[in-house]
């Protein structure tokens, strides 16, 4: 019976936890949301290739939209650094990775600003440092879910922008 209920506690604190973690990704201890908007209904422009010479390639979900910049206040982290563990927690939640990639392998400039990011002060890509990753979570042609991250580097910070599409 204690056994029992061990376990039983246990699976409630792992369902919470995994419940929890859909809903939000685990950021560095240092990073704080520096804005947050929320549309019931929208749609993004999500890449799912890098730039070919022409365009970048992308796929438009539509449903409940979050758009969220991080920033930390520090210039330790490598936009790979900070990247990996989110693809490693959206691999883990179910997600398939559609697009990852560097500012050079992306497509530097043209992908840069043929994506949507958030105005400055509270996002800033830096062409030069950055990383992207889009991923879906069901059927890439009628997916549940789309995350997308674009994560960059200033010389004294670093910048996280998440963009959520649920269906």
């Amino acid at each position: 019976d204690r056994m029992q209920m061990r376990l039983a506690c246990l699976f409630s604190v792992w369902a919470f936890a995994t419940a929890a973690q859909a809903a939000d990704l685990v950021l560095p201890p240092s990073a704080r949301l520096v804005v947050e908007r929320l549309s019931a209904l929208d749609s993004v422009a999500v890449p799912v290739g890098p730039f070919d010479g022409a365009r970048v390639p992308m796929m438009v979900p539509e449903g409940k939209v979050t758009r969220q910049a991080w920033r930390i206040d520090a210039a330790t982290l490598t936009p790979l650094q900070i990247t990996a563990p989110l693809r490693a927690q959206l691999i883990s939640e179910g997600y398939d990775v559609v697009l990852d990639c560097a500012q050079t392998e992306c497509g530097g400039f043209d992908f840069r600003f043929a994506v949507e990011v958030l105005p400055g002060p509270n996002m800033y890509v830096n062409v030069s440092a950055y990383r992207f990753l889009s991923a879906v979570l069901g059927p890439r042609d009628s997916p549940r879910a789309v995350v997308s991250l674009i994560v960059s580097s200033s010389a004294s910070s670093r910048y996280i922008q998440i963009f959520r599409v649920e269906r």
